[in-house]
């Protein structure tokens, strides 16, 4: 298989992500806070140091504020609900994953759009046209997982940092990708740990900074503080009841570590060329429209169509046919592909990752121009 999906999910692993995940269950086994045998106390030191990685691949000093949550999902439901009510007043990016609108529709949020410019970058400087009173969030895809397209969110920051407004970026298509400066931004931050950062699926997190006070999404056992009936206030404990999936997150802290070692600049290079091979082919292919080839401010992800072939089968021939695999349709992003003008038709979205080679590119372009002649 030639596996062109990493932003669904990162795929290979590093080998020392799958090692780590085996030994934790044949070696360790043991949850983090509910005991103080040897190998509970070792967990309790895995947790941390995991912590501490992770904290600095999305540029954090300050650990504690780096709540584990299983997915990106439950991390922006986390900043969504634990700080916003019923009829509040949000602006958002128009390229938002569902994993912020469907939340902010349970609240029945009055949404204030943020258009895209013709390069397909989110407009952020419209917020200075916004008079920040009664606004009680913002909320900023960091980059799309449709396009790939990377939005300015420090910008988007600065604003919320001045005007006393909660921000939320979502970078669960750049945490581990491009750099990330979460102490400078002071905004909550959510990432998937299964993706950029090359963790087991099961792994996420929300940095939560000192300006905001979500509610817990889940009350219960911390392991600290035992003998209150009410939840702890301390962090990151308030955010973390239950008991951990320590096996992926000692593969989450394997992965972050790769990623650290091999370094941002490279991982983010390796892909951009990558890219950069897929939208010269595709362009170079008849009837094949591509979203934003020539915006260079991206991720690895790229979303084309095919004049008169339907995506999903496009899709299917392209993995039943040559062992190729990509995500077709919407992409759980339906704002995003209105706002690109793909809502009826979808795309055909092409992600490599950092094991991919020139080889897989050449062998995927040659399989559309089959598929698409």
């Amino acid at each position: 298989m030639i596996y062109l999906d990493n932003a669904a999910t990162t795929f290979p692993k590093p080998p020392s992500v799958v090692q780590a995940v085996t030994q934790y269950m044949t070696k360790s086994g043991a949850s983090y806070g509910r005991g103080g045998y040897k190998s509970a106390l070792g967990s309790a030191d895995l947790l941390w140091q995991t912590r501490e990685t992770v904290a600095q691949l999305i540029g954090s000093d300050n650990p504690d504020r780096l709540v584990f949550t299983k997915n990106a999902t439950e991390a922006l439901n986390l900043a969504i609900k634990g700080v916003l009510k019923k009829g509040c007043r949000v602006i958002a990016s128009c390229v938002e994953h569902n994993s912020v609108m469907r939340p902010l529709t349970q609240l029945d949020a009055k949404i204030t759009f943020l258009p895209l410019r013709a390069d397909g970058r989110v407009d952020v400087k419209k917020l200075d046209g916004i008079t920040p009173s009664g606004i009680d969030m913002v909320i900023i895809n960091h980059a799309s997982n449709v396009s790939g397209i990377v939005n300015n969110v420090e910008y988007v920051a600065k604003w919320c940092k001045k005007s006393g407004v909660p921000c939320l970026i979502d970078a669960s298509q750049s945490a581990g990708v491009i750099p990330l400066y979460a102490d400078k931004w002071q905004a909550m931050i959510a990432f998937a740990g299964h993706k950029g950062p090359m963790g087991p699926q099961g792994t996420g997190g929300l940095f939560i900074p000192e300006n905001v006070n979500p509610m817990p999404l889940m009350t219960g056992g911390t392991g600290s503080a035992s003998e209150n009936m009410t939840q702890p206030e301390i962090l990151p404990d308030k955010y973390e009841s239950g008991t951990l999936n320590m096996p992926a997150i000692a593969g989450l802290y394997e992965g972050a570590r790769f990623i650290l070692n091999e370094g941002l600049p490279a991982v983010h290079e390796k892909e951009g060329y990558l890219r950069g091979m897929l939208a010269d082919g595709l362009m170079n292919i008849r009837g094949v429209n591509v979203l934003y080839p020539d915006n260079k401010c991206v991720t690895s992800a790229i979303s084309f169509f095919a004049e008169g072939i339907d995506t999903a089968t496009l899709g299917a021939q392209l993995d039943e046919k040559y062992g190729i695999a990509v995500r077709c349709g919407l992409h759980c992003a339906p704002v995003a592909h209105k706002a690109f003008d793909t809502f009826e038709c979808g795309t055909v979205r092409v992600s490599p990752g950092y094991f991919n080679t020139k080889k897989d590119i050449d062998k995927f372009l040659y399989a559309i121009k089959k598929c698409t002649e």
